[in-house]
């Protein structure tokens, strides 16, 4: 919540990208949506509240496998979809003047 204050953001308009069960636990206590990325010392690991779990990222050319959540017919994280996850229906509109500057990046 620190990090959403000094960025002057509201929790409904950020994901946190994490993979770790205390970084998913953290960032949904904060009403954050999150993407999990899985790993050889998580991938058991209890990820209730995440939007996505996912055990990469993917790229267009090799796609993500999806654990749990809706990755709405995408095979890789990409703007698209993190506006979809986001449910800024808004800003996927081909007039919109939305752009990846509107992300904000935080790390803690």
């Amino acid at each position: 919540q620190l990090a959403l204050a000094e960025l002057g953001l509201e929790p409904e308009n950020c994901i946190a990208i994490e993979d770790t069960y205390n970084g998913n636990k953290a960032a949904v206590d904060a009403y954050l949506k999150t993407v999990i990325t899985t790993h050889l010392y998580t991938v058991d690991d209890d990820f209730s509240g995440a939007s996505l779990v996912v055990e990469q990222l993917g790229e267009p050319h090799q796609s993500f496998t999806l654990k749990s959540g809706n990755a709405f017919d995408k095979d890789f994280v990409d703007v698209e979809l993190l506006q979809y996850i986001c449910g800024d229906e808004s800003s996927l509109q081909p007039d919109s003047d939305w752009t990846v500057d509107h992300l904000a990046i935080a790390a803690t």
